[in-house]
């Protein structure tokens, strides 16, 4: 449950920061108020100005390569799809090297996911997670790429109830079989028929991550 949500990508790169030290200043009563007042307005503007995540088709506006058994993916609202995607994007543009880029502009050998699927099927260490390996293509850096999904058959905290660590185990596994192609890691839920991100990484950079932690952000574990 240590994972942290990679949100801060998108303001690190735009050059802001929530967190800023200002010299202390003193202020009356009537100036506080004012404050408050502003600053409310200001973040009653910003949340309207996000589009709904309901607004978006899924998450990454992925498009699944061949038939598809499960629902689009989603995230909470209290994660902004819009933004999510800016900083995804921006990041990859910036921080993944050149050669880790051209590793996913091929589609994936149908023969390599079956392959993989076959691992997580016929393996005894895997076969309880239910687990389906397919491919999806999106676009980052205005370019198209094709990325292995592998999706495990239920909710984070019951996978981690069955195997501690499961997602890393998983990942591992595909990664050893796609040399260094991004892979995305969701989980489904059957009872709520939502399927949620969890992982958009190669063997070397982690794009996205989302992991359960209980209300856990990256400001609080620091």
């Amino acid at each position: 449950m240590k994972k942290l949500l990679l949100l801060t990508l998108l303001f690190t790169l735009s050059g802001c920061s929530y967190f800023t030290s200002e010299p202390e200043s003193v202020t009356t009563p009537n100036q506080e108020t004012q404050t408050e007042s502003q600053s409310e307005e200001v973040a009653q503007e910003a949340t309207e100005s996000t589009p709904a995540n309901d607004t978006f088709d899924n998450v990454f506006n992925e498009t699944v390569i061949g038939q598809d058994r499960y629902p689009a993916t989603t995230l909470p609202d209290s994660i902004p799809i819009s933004d999510l995607r800016v900083a995804i994007d921006e990041f990859y543009t910036e921080a993944m090297p050149e050669d880790e880029k051209e590793m996913n502009y091929d589609k994936i050998d149908p023969e390599t996911i079956e392959t993989l699927q076959e691992t997580f099927s016929e393996n005894e260490v895997y076969e309880p997670l239910d687990i389906t390996a397919d491919q999806i293509s999106l676009e980052l850096d205005s370019k198209t790429n094709y990325i292995a999904r592998i999706v495990i058959g239920m909710p984070y905290e019951e996978a981690e109830d069955l195997i501690e660590e499961h997602d890393i185990l998983v990942l591992n596994e595909a990664l050893s079989q796609l040399e260094n192609r991004l892979v995305l890691l969701a989980h489904y839920d059957e009872e709520a028929d939502t399927l949620t991100p969890y992982h958009l990484n190669n063997s070397t950079t982690s794009i996205f991550s989302l992991a359960d932690s209980e209300g856990e952000t990256a400001s609080d574990s620091e």
